[in-house]
């Protein structure tokens, strides 16, 4: 099995910031600079680390930042672990302007690239939090609590 340091590391952070910069993002200046802080850090710091340099060189309104996410994925370079961090950027930027079904349409199209089973997670447990408030919510009646 890979280390960290072989799956995301300062190339990785060095094509991302190429990927993002042709795909129309400014100068991707958090992400040339990140590789570097990234040294001795464990997988889960790395992806952190990445995904807030992304979060800083992609535009804060979402419909330009998944239009930036979007040109990327027509880039081939824009593969494999490079997509990690980006997944995790998708899910926050996209749970915190509460556009749920635009970000996880997002992971979707990215999922091919490389899984974005962590990324996608913060949005099942939204929606599992909703439907709980919906089944307490059910008048009572022979079963204690609806089938969903």
């Amino acid at each position: 099995m890979p280390a960290a340091d072989e799956l995301i590391n300062p190339r990785t952070t060095d094509r991302l910031a190429s990927v993002t910069a042709a795909a129309g993002a400014a100068s991707a200046t958090a992400l040339r600079g990140c590789g570097a802080l990234l040294k001795g850090s464990t997988f889960s710091r790395r992806v952190t680390t990445v995904k807030k340099a992304v979060l800083a060189d992609l535009p804060d309104a979402y419909p330009a930042f998944a239009g930036a996410v979007g040109a990327a994925l027509s880039r081939p370079d824009f593969t494999g672990w490079t997509t990690f961090p980006v997944n995790a950027a998708v899910a926050e930027r996209g749970l915190a302007r509460d556009v749920f079904e635009p970000g996880r349409d997002l992971l979707a199209a990215l999922t091919p690239r490389l899984t974005a089973e962590m990324a996608v997670r913060p949005f099942l447990i939204r929606v599992r939090a909703d439907r709980m408030t919906v089944r307490r919510r059910r008048p009572g009646c022979c079963r204690g609590r609806a089938t969903w």
